[in-house]
């Protein structure tokens, strides 16, 4: 009996310790970061401050809010948010164990259900990350457990929690309208069960939906009057287009998870139980919610982070693995199953570095520190030489996180996803997941761009030389389409004093009295740029 109570708690501080180990943060997060600052230090929830119109980059309004908290007290958000995470990952992992018991006979399958969430590295890693995975994944398990909850007790009083849950998904990101919708279905499919709508159906009908009605309306009103538009700029960016490429490269996204967990026979498996499998109805709605989400990814075309977009619905996939496993007749096949599962983590997690453009969650956190690159100490470094309160220069970047959040400068994002022209008719570049518009070298010179950092480069002082640049070169800055007809003539590339080994090397478009005044107090080593004959 002690054994039996023990286990569930040893399980879950096991799955903790495995997160608060693997914590990180990534350059993504620190855009919503920027937006929080804004609204601490300028009152607007945009960008750039004073920019018209203004833009909604961020896809995680509750996460952007929650982050004024600590920069309103005068704190860097990371730490926070890492915190935070840990928090909603924690509310994950029970409220994971509580569906569990709920739709399991035996509480031996619960805590087989908790030992493949807590060994799946995808899902413990980004138990952080500085963006609002856990946070969408609490809510989501906290909307079916209120659901199942209701269903088997038919409380009132979840009706409203319900709504307030599902709601609190949509707001800390909108995809998580795809599951709250179905359990919606069901609930008021339930309501209906043989009944008219009447005086019984009404009342529990206005409980459910009005919480969610109410604030949604208020919400999306707001958004329209604010930024004059219903869905986000990110939607443009990354999810306006629909073409075969696009659904392809989110096919290869669901494939290369598969492949990178070994999932293949437990795809096999439940094929051959499928019918055992979903005869219960919990796997019938899991099973529903999954096929929503698969092909959710594959409309927006997978994603560039470590399989990020798994996450939020990925304890539905274990709850319908552990059945799986429940189904075969003999112990050894179970215990196989699992040993595979357990494998094909601890594989993914020490040989992974990357596929299909897919970033590993290492190279993620690499960025910001990695002594390549080192995207935190470049936004310092451009706070120090043009301080934000009294400097107008403004920067150009691909990665739109730490270097803008930290050098508090006007920025274009070069990716669209924080510029609505870019994000619509950007050059269409590349193949990568979310990122395949690019702004052109014509737009950065019409918006006043003055130094463009593209994908940043650190140049060590030993290997620093005096070059002549090509437009063909160009193309590492991020221009494209650079030419005589649309680099202006008096651009140069520059190299920008970083530490006293090495320099952040720039193209410095479109000339600035307080970036000159550098250059003549500095003596900073400057790059012709070579014009056509």
């Amino acid at each position: 009996m002690r054994a039996k109570k023990f286990m569930p708690t040893a399980l879950i501080l096991g799955i903790l310790v495995l997160a608060i180990s693997n914590s990180f943060i990534q350059d993504d997060a620190f855009i919503s970061y920027r937006y929080a600052k804004n609204l601490v230090t300028t009152g607007q929830l945009t960008w750039n401050p004073g920019e018209q119109p203004k833009i909604e980059g961020y896809t995680n309004f509750l996460w952007t809010m929650m982050m004024v908290l600590p920069l309103a007290l005068g704190y860097d958000p990371p730490i926070f948010a890492v915190w935070c995470g840990i928090f909603f990952f924690s509310a994950s992992i029970l409220l994971s164990y509580k569906i569990a018991r709920n739709i399991f006979q035996r509480e031996s399958s619960a805590w087989l259900a908790l030992i493949l969430l807590g060994s799946n590295y995808t899902f413990i890693a980004y138990a952080t990350g500085g963006l609002e995975t856990s946070m969408q994944t609490a809510f989501i398990l906290a909307a079916t457990a209120a659901y199942f909850h209701w269903k088997k007790n038919k409380t009132p009083a979840f009706l409203p929690l319900f709504s307030f849950i599902a709601t609190s998904a949509m707001l800390t990101r909108p995809d998580s309208a795809l599951p709250v919708m179905v359990l919606l279905f069901l609930f008021v499919k339930e309501l209906f069960a043989g009944h008219r709508l009447s005086g019984p159906v009404i009342k529990p009908l206005a409980l459910l939906v009005l919480p969610m009605g109410v604030i949604m309306t208020a919400w999306l009103l707001w958004k329209y009057s604010y930024y004059g538009l219903l869905l986000p700029n990110t939607y443009y960016a990354k999810a306006d287009s629909f073409s075969f490429s696009t659904v392809l490269n989110g096919l290869k996204y669901i494939l290369a998870f598969i492949d990178e967990y070994y999932l293949i026979p437990f795809i096999i498996a439940g094929i051959y139980y499928w019918k055992k499998i979903l005869a219960a109805s919990p796997f019938q709605i899991f099973f529903v919610i999954l096929s929503l989400w698969m092909l959710y990814i594959m409309k927006v075309g997978g994603d560039f982070m470590e399989f990020r977009f798994f996450v939020p619905v990925f304890p539905f996939a274990v709850f319908i693995a552990v059945c799986i496993i429940d189904q075969m007749p003999h112990r050894i096949m179970k215990v196989g199953f699992i040993v595979l599962w357990i494998a094909g983590s601890l594989i993914h997690y020490s040989t992974y570095t990357g596929v299909n453009e897919i970033e590993s969650i290492h190279a993620l956190q690499s960025h910001l520190e990695n002594d390549g690159e080192r995207w935190i100490e470049i936004g310092r470094k451009l706070h120090q030489l043009f301080p934000a309160a009294d400097s107008s220069v403004r920067i150009a970047v691909m990665p739109a996180g730490a270097i803008p959040y930290y050098s508090e400068l006007p920025t274009l994002d070069m990716l669209g996803i924080n510029d609505r022209a870019v994000a619509r008719n950007g050059i269409l570049e590349g193949n990568r997941p979310g990122h395949q518009r690019i702004a052109s070298t014509e737009y950065l010179d019409k918006t006043g761009v003055n130094l463009v950092v593209g994908y940043p480069r650190i140049i060590s002082l030993k290997t620093s030389r005096k070059n002549e640049y090509s437009y063909s070169a160009l193309r590492y800055f991020g221009l494209m389409d650079a030419s005589d007809a649309t680099v202006p003539s008096a651009s140069e590339v520059l190299d920008l004093p970083f530490d006293s080994l090495s320099v952040l090397r720039v193209v410095y478009l479109h000339h600035h009295p307080v970036v000159d005044s550098l250059i003549a107090t500095d003596n900073l080593r400057a790059h012709p740029i070579i014009r056509s004959e």
